[in-house]
């Protein structure tokens, strides 16, 4: 009787064991799906991180060589030649509307006194 209590007694600390490694193993199970989806994710993320820095790099062009850069700073010069340019050829458009705005408000003056001086019936014709 007392080795059947003993034997009793250690059949259910070995169902408290097995229960136990059950509830570990279901554990480290989802520790190991949680590690492999955390590594895919940081796969994804590096991988969108080099995808970026290729980006950068082909955005950021820096000239290779003496050519390169030579034929850079031509267009550089070239550019803001064309720019000046285009910024005088605008000034002068700007001028130009200037003056006939003058006219235009020359003009209106001069038909408000021309109006002025007309009869009403001579108003009305017009």
């Amino acid at each position: 009787s007392q080795y059947q209590n003993q034997i009793q007694e250690l059949n259910e600390n070995l169902t408290v064991i097995k229960e136990q490694m059950h509830q570990h193993s279901v554990t480290i199970v989802k520790m190991e799906d949680k590690l492999l989806e955390t590594y895919k994710e940081r796969m994804k993320l590096e991988e969108i991180l080099n995808e970026t820095k290729d980006d950068m790099s082909n955005v950021i062009h820096r000239p290779r060589s003496v050519q390169e850069f030579a034929a850079m700073e031509k267009l550089v010069v070239m550019l803001r030649k064309e720019c000046a340019e285009l910024r005088q050829h605008i000034g002068e458009k700007d001028d130009i509307v200037l003056g006939l705005r003058r006219d235009l408000a020359g003009a209106t003056a001069k038909m408000s006194d021309i109006t002025g001086e007309l009869s009403e019936k001579q108003k009305q014709q017009i």
